[in-house]
């Protein structure tokens, strides 16, 4: 049996592999502690009071990885990231302890952007990193109930790096 110090050795790694260390720094860029304003949204055009939440990216899987975990007064809850040379994307792995889903999703950059689609319990789920620089970016949730005639933002979080 692995203890936790082994398992945390396993898991994490020092940088990005060097067979794609370009490429994985699409998601590695984010690498670091950031302190998050998290605003989440109804399809009304309401609006939660903004909740302050704390997200940490690191290296993983032998480099070829982007781990999180992002905590807030909910709960915590972590996404996974795996670099696929041979299509140039990114599969996506989301899982909280505040909510029974997983969010599978699959992630390309789009110009400045990063783009994340797949599904969740509510339909069509887009969620996307933009306004990215070196120490900040916003992350959004976009969900379409209808099969992506229409979209509303349901959560905005906007990040900025720990010293």
């Amino acid at each position: 049996m692995l203890t936790t110090d082994a398992m945390a050795a396993a898991l994490a790694a020092g940088g990005p592999h060097p067979d794609h260390a370009d490429a994985l720094m699409l998601f590695g860029r984010f690498a670091g502690s950031w302190d998050i304003r998290s605003v989440r949204f109804t399809p009304e055009g309401g609006a939660e009071p903004e909740q302050r939440l704390e997200w940490h990216f690191g290296w993983a899987l032998d480099g070829r990885a982007v781990v999180d975990v992002l905590r807030g007064e909910g709960g915590i809850g972590t996404t996974v990231r795996i670099y696929h040379p041979h299509t140039g994307t990114w599969s996506v792995s989301w899982q909280s302890t505040r909510d029974p889903y997983v969010f599978t999703l699959v992630a390309r950059p789009d110009g400045d952007r990063i783009v994340l689609e797949g599904s969740g319990p509510d339909g069509l789920e887009e969620w996307s990193f933009s306004e990215i620089t070196d120490t900040s970016f916003v992350w959004r949730s976009r969900v379409s109930g209808d099969g992506g005639a229409t979209w509303f933002v349901d959560q905005e979080m906007r990040a900025t790096r720990r010293a």
